[in-house]
């Protein structure tokens, strides 16, 4: 009763506001209410029964008061408390989930506001505020990937408690919070985190974000409160998120970022390590053994230690227990990001962009295939012995989400296999699906009986591959007959060598070509049945 003459009271009047009381209690007000709704989101997935949380029927006054007075802010918490199909239908989606996903979004809204009366040098009221929002968004696509029966969301949990769900960051509402902590990381100097908080703040303008996908998950009643709680709590206090920009704006915003991200430093960083500590192990070998330093070579060294790198198994301790800090590396962050960014752009916005930069883009897409390859090999072998099949099958199926939509994107456009268009492909591009394809076949191979690629990438690979490698004999030939013009031909009893790109080209073709005929012959390469 008390609670209900509360609500009755409290409905319709107007938030507290810098005429009223001083800022930082507002604020601090405001971060008591996030955390009362992130407390009662953590009670209601922790609820098995699915009951609402309360009876309709007692809540009636309030109700009336609340509409009475239209007072949306209230309104809305009485809904969730009272609903009793506010997630979709027929879906292994539990009502109090959805009511969960609904107390987040507002634990994200109460965040903000915090943010907004808060010290605006200082960040932790805004790294609230983005916390808040990547926990909904990842509770958002658990949600989802459970409706479509992926049954992957453990994995997207445990990838967000670590820090590595990068799918959270593709949403224009962390667009504020991140502005407002690169403006003060900016001001103390620290470019280091300038630079990966503006990579965080690309994905954001090239994301969709979650709203698209709640239709997914919640039903009619659960969407309207979804809507009510972003205009009552988030979008007063979010106006500068982009929503209504343009994606070409949007794409050139991500690009503006991009400028302080420079892929080349961040491979630069990755290669100079592998150098560095490869060095060091290979002289401290020779040290132990001898000028022969055993059986292991410099080269050799130097792959063990990326291999370590991409597999995140690099020691942070030496020999003395003495810390090693090498930096965190942000080329897999980078990768996901410019890869979703590449594929977005449509040929106009392709053509208003720097060839320059878009090169380093697809070399740095590029470089990531081949890291994902390399993981997946290493943990191949590490775990081949141990019989981990899943651990194997999971790494070389991160492979394959990463290169799948870039071959997709050759697949599924006109006329992109004619020779004309691959003609016309920039160098850097031509490179990097020539990889992608090849890693197509790498991966088909490897685990050939649980292969989840369609038999057309195969017959796109298989094409692109041969496509390029034909013209690339005929732009050679005409390279030689142009030399001979020139220099006079000159006998030479010799063969003429291959260059390293026709001798690649010609194996990827010639195992493309074998993929497809076992699979003509209804089995598979590197199957006991072959």
């Amino acid at each position: 009763d008390k609670l209900l003459q509360a609500i009755i009271s409290t409905a319709g009047k107007a938030l507290l506001d810098e005429n009223q009381v001083k800022a930082p209690l507002i604020a601090g007000a405001a971060v008591v209410s996030a955390m009362a709704a992130q407390k009662c989101s953590e009670i209601a997935f922790a609820n098995e029964s699915n009951n609402i949380i309360m009876m309709k029927e007692s809540w009636t006054g309030a109700f009336q008061r609340c509409q009475d007075v239209n007072d949306d802010r209230l309104m809305s918490l009485l809904k969730i408390g009272t609903e009793s199909a506010i997630a979709k239908e027929s879906l292994s989606i539990g009502n109090m989930e959805g009511v969960a996903l609904l107390l987040q979004r507002i634990t994200f809204g109460n965040n903000l506001r915090a943010s907004t009366y808060s010290n605006p040098d200082q960040p932790p009221m805004f790294k609230r505020s983005l916390d808040s929002c990547l926990a909904n968004q990842s509770t958002l696509r658990c949600l989802l990937n459970r409706a479509h029966d992926n049954n992957n969301d453990g994995q997207i949990k445990k990838d967000y408690d670590l820090g590595d769900d990068h799918e959270a960051y593709y949403s224009p509402e962390i667009i504020l919070p991140l502005n407002n902590l690169i403006r003060i990381a900016e001001s103390k100097q620290n470019m280091k985190r300038v630079a990966e908080l503006s990579m965080r703040l690309a994905q954001s303008y090239i994301g969709s974000g979650g709203d698209g996908y709640v239709s997914e998950v919640l039903s009619e009643c659960g969407c309207q409160l979804w809507q009510d709680i972003n205009l009552s709590y988030i979008d007063a206090y979010n106006e500068k998120s982009g929503k209504g920009d343009s994606s070409l704006v949007l794409v050139m915003k991500a690009k503006g970022l991009l400028d302080k991200v420079d892929v080349r430093v961040e491979i630069a960083h990755e290669d100079t390590l592998v150098k560095v500590i490869g060095d060091q192990r290979y002289v401290a070998a020779r040290n132990r053994s001898g000028l022969s330093a055993g059986k292991v070579t410099r080269n050799e060294s130097e792959e063990h230690v990326r291999r370590q790198l991409v597999t995140g198994t690099l020691p942070t301790e030496d020999s003395e227990g003495e810390a090693l800090d090498y930096g965190k590396s942000n080329l897999d962050v980078v990768a996901v990001t410019l890869s979703k960014q590449f594929l977005s752009l449509s040929v106009d916005e392709m053509s208003q962009i720097p060839q320059s930069l878009l090169d380093e883009i697809c070399v740095c897409i590029e470089r990531q295939v081949e890291r994902l390859i390399l993981k997946a090999q290493t943990v191949a072998l590490n775990l081949a012995k141990k019989k981990n099949r899943d651990a194997i099958l999971e790494a070389w199926n991160h492979v394959l989400a990463f290169i799948d939509p870039l071959v997709r994107s050759v697949a599924d456009g006109e006329n992109t296999l004619s020779a004309t268009k691959i003609k016309a492909m920039p160098k850097a591009r031509h490179n990097l699906m020539v990889t992608a394809m090849e890693a197509v076949l790498v991966y088909s191979w490897m685990i050939a009986e649980h292969s989840m690629v369609a038999t057309t990438l195969i017959k796109t690979s298989s094409s692109f591959l041969s496509a390029s490698l034909k013209l690339l004999k005929e732009r050679e030939e005409e390279m030689k007959r142009h030399r001979e013009a020139i220099e006079g031909k000159i006998v030479s009893t010799s063969k003429s060598t291959k260059s390293k790109m026709q001798l690649r080209l010609e194996v990827s073709s010639r195992a493309a070509r074998c993929h497809l005929l076992f699979s003509s012959l209804g089995c598979k390469p590197n199957s006991k049945n072959s």
